[in-house]
């Protein structure tokens, strides 16, 4: 069984980026990141309120000090503020296999960043955590992240429909990395 630790966080840095723990700092940004329908509609889920951001943010870090998820920030080195995240979950028991999740700040999407992001926690994955199989399941009308995953060189699987967060049927994806 491959034991996956997330204490102390592992800060990922890349050319232009920052990946790091998510803190209250970095609220008023990550509001915006979950509250944005253009972001957020390809899987659903949104908090409505301030507060609801709060506690989401408080329940992913839970899960990182559990070691269940980790979910980084994604900051321009620059500036140091969050423009977007990128998380590893759904992690089988055996930790050698894990979903890779993102989104990013409209404002910011175009702009390479995402690509750089998603290509230091690939590594982190395959070398740190020792994970053979990491998978992505984006909507398949979601074609900047199906154009992303390909980019990646991520091998494209099953099609199916579940349900979104909010129980509403969408079609997904599935694609794969192997080590």
């Amino acid at each position: 069984m491959n034991t996956i630790h997330f204490t102390p966080f592992p800060t990922l840095m890349t050319e232009r980026l920052i990946l790091r723990q998510m803190t209250e700092d970095d609220l008023d940004e990550f509001y915006i990141l979950k509250s944005d329908r253009r972001i957020v509609e390809p899987y659903g889920a949104q908090p409505k309120t301030y507060e609801q951001a709060r506690a989401f943010l408080e329940k992913l870090n839970a899960y990182i000090r559990k070691d269940e998820s980790i979910v980084w920030g994604i900051a321009l080195k620059e500036e140091n503020r969050l423009i977007g995240s990128i998380c590893y979950w759904n992690m089988n028991d055996e930790g050698t296999k894990a979903e890779v999740g993102y989104e990013l700040m409209v404002e910011q999407q175009g702009k390479g960043y995402m690509q750089e992001a998603l290509e230091a926690v690939i590594q982190y994955g395959f070398q740190d955590m020792k994970l053979n199989r990491i998978e992505a399941v984006p909507n398949r009308k979601n074609f900047p992240s199906v154009k992303l995953l390909k980019r990646s060189h991520f091998i494209q699987g099953e099609t199916f429909t579940e349900p979104d967060f909010n129980g509403k049927p969408v079609d997904r994806v599935l694609y794969f990395l192997e080590n």
